[in-house]
């Protein structure tokens, strides 16, 4: 082999080994899917819809469902951190109170994975109400998808 493929094939190799994979999951955009969860003894499945923005690995946003059987109009804010394949942070809601008496407000963690189809996971809502939410997941497919 002479020496200039010899050294063509070691620059290639050499650049190859430079380049790295992105950082984080690009999540900006607008997202749709379902949000389930287990409300007492109901299994509830819901239209689920969330805008996403994203400085470095930092994400923050809105959602909101059309109805649920404990919430009707639920919608709230969401901050969290991603990875090149994963995403965790926490979502604030807002809601009528089921019981006609004011509204709900409260938390719940997600965790999952990221990408153009995500799967976020929660054991389950906190907040002024009683009877919230447990066992949440979150699939939604992205912008991108």
């Amino acid at each position: 082999m002479n020496r200039f493929v010899l050294a063509v094939l070691v620059a290639t190799l050499v650049s190859a080994c430079g380049t790295t994979a992105p950082s984080e999951a690009n999540l900006v955009g607008n997202w749709a899917g379902t949000l389930q969860s287990t409300e007492s003894s109901d299994q509830s499945t819901v239209a689920f819809m969330m805008t996403l923005t994203q400085t470095g690995a930092s994400v923050s946003g809105t959602w909101g469902v059309a109805t649920l059987p404990f919430f009707q109009l639920a919608n709230g804010s969401l901050s969290g951190t991603v990875t090149a394949a994963s995403f965790s942070g926490t979502f604030t809601f807002y809601a009528p109170n089921p019981n006609g008496d004011g509204v709900c407000m409260g938390t719940f963690a997600v965790v999952g994975n990221a990408g153009a189809n995500m799967t976020w996971t929660s054991p389950g809502w906190t907040g002024d109400c009683t009877g919230l939410p447990t066992n949440i997941t979150i699939n939604v497919q992205g912008p991108n998808s």
